[in-house]
């Protein structure tokens, strides 16, 4: 006697298994593939969806340490900051403020941190602590914070900036909007 086993729906007796898809399984595809790059647009400053972020008018301070106080004099008002690399504008400068460049130390005779001028150098100039004020027109996306002309501007980041008789590399210390 011989038990033939009987066929299952859908599926043929040969070894090769076939795979059927459906258009419900298409659409589930589909909906699982933009929920990935929605997440991915989302979460992420990649955008897939071209938004070139926001246009706006910011002004942001870059601090120099330890410039010679004859280089900190020749910038001004009105001078454009270039970037180290290439000839990009990153601003317009809007303020200058020069201080004396000071360090902290332990003063014995009254136990406590007192602050102390730099002394001059053999030219007689003095180390003085630079704050350049840029005003720009920058574009802002979120994730991405403010760029200007492909240079991202951040708190705390470093920056390089050239003027005429000065180039160097400081610190943006602030930014924010111009109204």
């Amino acid at each position: 006697m011989q038990y033939i086993k009987p066929k299952k729906r859908g599926h043929d007796d040969g070894d090769a298994r076939s795979v059927r898809i459906n258009i419900v399984d298409i659409a589930l595809i589909i909906v699982l593939v933009f929920l990935v790059l929605v997440a991915i647009e989302y979460f992420t400053s990649f955008s897939f969806f071209g938004n070139a972020g926001s246009s706006q008018t910011i002004e942001y301070t870059v601090e120099f340490d330890g410039v010679s106080s004859a280089m900190a004099n020749s910038i001004a008002v009105g001078d454009t900051a270039l970037g180290s690399v290439g000839t990009q504008s990153l601003g317009t400068v809007s303020s200058v403020k020069i201080e004396p460049q000071v360090k902290y130390i332990y003063d014995p005779a009254s136990g406590g941190i007192v602050q102390r001028a730099l002394p001059a150098d053999a030219a007689g100039n003095t180390p003085v602590k630079l704050c350049v004020t840029l005003q720009v027109k920058a574009t802002y996306k979120a994730g991405a914070g403010y760029t200007v002309n492909g240079n991202r501007i951040s708190v705390g980041s470093p920056v390089n900036l050239s003027f005429d008789g000065f180039s160097g590399g400081g610190s943006c210390v602030s930014i924010y909007g111009v109204y």
